[in-house]
């Protein structure tokens, strides 16, 4: 995971030495480029820490042990959940992603499995009865979210929160890059490789 966190902050300077010097009429939007890429880059300095591989390998462990992983997500996190599900299977992990939240769970699912749960908030209704839904059902959750605060990864069994700004706009949907996201999946798809499961 190391070399890849070496290689995107490689990616994101140099992306950075090309938007300083732009033109561009309009400056708010420059700004607010400037700002997510600043967001992307405190986020990759603020993992570059124990803590942070110590959530993964800890996440890795009960992904490792489990038969079989299922992704949740809604709207983006959902597209994200998808490519996680097919991410982990082409490292060799049995995965599957669930976007239907009508799926049966109780009587398919127990101990023996797990679930990593996407959701910025940590808040969406839904999920957070997906959430209490698999913990009946013994299956330990993992959730990545904005929040160590949040409903959701209060409930998971594993959180691994990556705190970069978010906000809503008028129809409440959150905004927040998903670089982080796709990051964590990563760094936990490659992990694997130590446990010995690819």
């Amino acid at each position: 995971a190391f070399h890849i966190l070496a290689e995107i902050r490689v990616k994101l300077f140099k992306i950075m030495r090309k938007l300083a010097p732009a033109k561009m009429e309009n400056k708010n939007h420059l700004h607010h480029k400037e700002n997510k890429l600043n967001y992307i880059l405190d986020y990759f300095q603020k993992v570059d820490n124990d803590e942070f591989n110590q959530s993964i390998h800890q996440a890795t462990q009960i992904i490792a042990q489990s038969k079989e992983v299922m992704f949740w997500g809604v709207g983006i996190s959902g597209a994200i959940a998808k490519a996680g599900a097919y991410l982990f299977n082409r490292k060799g992990k049995r995965s599957v992603v669930c976007d239907d939240f009508s799926m049966r769970v109780h009587g398919m699912y127990n101990h023996h499995d797990c679930a990593i749960v996407l959701s910025v908030s940590g808040e969406t209704d839904e999920m957070i009865q997906r959430i209490m839904l698999l913990k009946r059902c013994g299956v330990q959750v993992i959730i990545i979210t904005n929040s160590a605060s949040s409903s959701g990864a209060k409930m998971a069994d594993l959180a691994i929160c990556y705190y970069v700004p978010s906000s809503r706009n008028e129809d409440f949907y959150s905004s927040a890059t998903q670089v982080p996201v796709i990051y964590i999946l990563e760094s936990l798809a490659d992990t694997l490789e130590e446990y010995g499961i690819i």
